[in-house]
């Protein structure tokens, strides 16, 4: 039971990484294209 324990924890700081990295390109993306946007006007 305890070997279960530790591999849900392991999962679910593994996704939460993977959603922080996804958020981060997110934001990144948006930046480029405000900047690219500002640009263009």
């Amino acid at each position: 039971m305890r070997f279960r324990k530790v591999l849900t924890l392991v999962t679910v700081s593994i996704a939460g990484a993977k959603l922080n990295e996804l958020n981060r390109y997110m934001n990144i993306m948006s930046d480029f294209g405000s900047s690219a946007l500002l640009k263009k006007a």
